[in-house]
């Protein structure tokens, strides 16, 4: 995690200094065969992974415990799987009328949907024997 935050801070900003003191051209960075590219493409590679990393280490150190609600959350996880798309397709037809940005449905209908499938899979493990499928 140190790795990516040293990343972030320095050498982002160092390469952002260079392309402005150079005044390098946006399309020189997105590829091209150049020397910038190149540069900005292993900076990402190298923050990206220590970022997945580092935040893979924080999670096993913190949030590597079952208490009573993750116990339930992690028992309904194969049935959200397996139930969430009609839950996502049943709420997205109901705002399919609503005139709002598409943004804003997103940001209506995504949670809805995450505790519709949750709640749809609690009520379907109550039914006896189903539990043990799902």
């Amino acid at each position: 995690m140190s790795l990516a935050l040293i990343s972030i801070v320095t050498i982002f900003p160092i390469m952002y200094a260079i392309r402005t003191l150079t005044q390098s051209n946006d399309d020189l960075m997105r590829g091209y065969f150049t020397w910038q590219s190149l540069v900005f493409a292993e900076w990402e590679n190298i923050t990206g992974i220590s970022l997945i990393i580092g935040l893979l280490g924080i999670a096993r150190e913190k949030w590597n415990s079952q208490s009573g609600i993750k116990s339930l959350l992690t028992k309904s996880s194969y049935g959200v799987y397996i139930f969430h798309p009609l839950v996502l397709i049943c709420l997205s037809l109901s705002v399919k009328g609503v005139q709002i940005e598409p943004l804003l449905k997103l940001a209506l209908v995504a949670p809805l949907t995450v505790f519709g499938s949750f709640l749809l899979t609690y009520l379907l493990r109550k039914i006896p024997f189903v539990s043990n499928v799902i």
